[in-house]
């Protein structure tokens, strides 16, 4: 594995770290904490089954559901965070506009390659049949 993979895990890890500290200190529901955390670590899982070969092999047929579960949840955690934040929302349209915009581009910049690299490794091995 060259720099670039180990500096976005890296990166993935400080982050969801800190969005758990978040979480807990907010007093958010617990199971759905614990749910999105689980979620986190198999699209972790399935992202570096992509750079070794032994632990693709060994969650084997189990890896496209892993990774479906994994983006379902998050879609499902990422709508339910958009219903909880937005109506409160006080700043102003562009801002909040510009925020929105923000907010995406960093979430993709940090875990995007973990989507790109757990697809890969789950699929893409799946049909080459490797």
């Amino acid at each position: 594995m060259t720099f670039w993979p180990f500096f976005q895990f890296s990166l993935a890890v400080v982050v969801t770290g800190f969005w758990l500290r978040d979480e807990l200190k907010d007093k958010e529901e617990v199971l759905f904490v614990l749910v999105d955390l689980i979620a986190k670590v198999a699209l972790a899982i399935c992202a570096l089954a992509y750079w070794f070969v032994p632990l693709s092999n060994s969650i084997g047929p189990a890896a496209p559901a892993i990774f479906t579960a994994s983006v379902a949840w998050a879609c499902v955690s990422t709508a339910r965070d958009f219903r909880k934040d937005v109506p409160g929302s006080d700043l102003p349209p562009a801002l909040r506009r510009f925020s929105f915009v923000l907010g995406i581009a960093l979430y993709l910049a940090v875990f995007g390659p973990l989507y790109y690299w757990g697809y890969l490794s789950t699929f893409l091995r799946l049909h080459n049949g490797t």
